[in-house]
């Protein structure tokens, strides 16, 4: 198990956390937008979600073709937008902080159409519902403390980092992902597949930033369907989940007492491990 790659995650104020998820959260919508707009429209809202590119330590839309092929990003520590080519050459950049998300959208627009898109259409129209955040009426970007900025970006790096391998332990399994609807990256474990979501035994594996369940970072392990909850063992690491959703939680919080980065890995992926091993049992009389 690769340990070069993972982020201390050592910042313990939440409440900063919390202002700079908000942020990014909407921010988001801006760089999935473009995809959900000019992409074929996807059942699951797949054409509007985001890959953690490391390289470049940000999340990325899908790509779209304009005059030349190009996929927008959102560059979380920085709090700044950027659009490249498929040369991964910057087409252009624009810095949130202090701006307006009208603003940023009239600038994001400019760029489009200057990649030959027709921007008639070009407007947030979600077909979710998201937090009622300020900065969705008019109140300006702001980052007064980019430490916790940086922060949620180690936190989806760390996921998507060791996401990867995991799903890649189980022949059906979907790529690792960012959905913005929730702002959590993620990918499903497809353990019986019937054609029918009600019915397709599945274990979603990711991290969320943060929600209102829990106002810090969590990495989760969520099946469907619920396996019965007195048939549930408590995990060595983390906690099963039970309000409005069943599964298995590892606050950041949990991490706070180790300061080896290779460690808190180690516990996130044994979270995962006797997780995953559990659930999987519980789910396979069903199969």
């Amino acid at each position: 198990m690769d340990t070069i790659a993972w982020k201390p995650l050592t910042y313990q104020n939440f409440e900063a956390l919390s202002v700079a998820r908000k942020q990014l959260h909407q921010a988001v919508q801006q760089v999935s937008v473009v995809g959900r707009i000019y992409l074929p429209r996807v059942k699951d809202d797949k054409h509007a979600n985001l890959v953690w590119v490391p390289q470049f330590q940000r999340l990325a839309g899908n790509w779209v073709e304009g005059s030349t092929k190009f996929r927008v990003s959102l560059d979380l520590a920085n709090l700044s937008i950027h659009l490249v080519d498929d040369e991964v050459k910057t087409i252009g950049e624009y810095d949130l902080k202090g701006k307006t998300q009208a603003q940023s959208m009239v600038w994001l627009e400019e760029q489009l159409e200057g990649l030959g898109l027709d921007t008639g259409q070009f407007a947030i129209n979600l077909p979710y519902e998201t937090p009622d955040y300020p900065t969705a009426h008019g109140k300006p970007f702001e980052q007064k403390d980019a430490r916790a900025f940086e922060e949620l970006a180690w936190y989806f790096h760390n996921a998507d980092h060791i996401l990867r391998p995991l799903k890649r332990e189980f022949p059906q399994s979907t790529d690792v992902r960012c959905w913005p609807h929730h702002f959590d990256i993620a990918a499903l474990i497809i353990l019986n597949d019937t054609g029918d979501p009600e019915t397709t035994s599945s274990i979603g594996i990711g991290m969320s930033p943060g929600d209102q369940f829990y106002d810090q970072p969590y990495f989760y392990l969520s099946p469907w369907p619920y396996p019965s909850r007195d048939k549930l063992i408590p995990i060595s690491h983390g906690k099963w989940h039970e309000k409005d959703w069943l599964g298995a939680v590892l606050t950041a919080e949990s991490l706070f007492d180790i300061e080896d980065p290779a460690q808190q890995q180690k516990r996130v992926y044994a979270f995962y491990k006797e997780g995953l091993d559990q659930l999987v049992r519980q789910l396979k009389p069903n199969l």
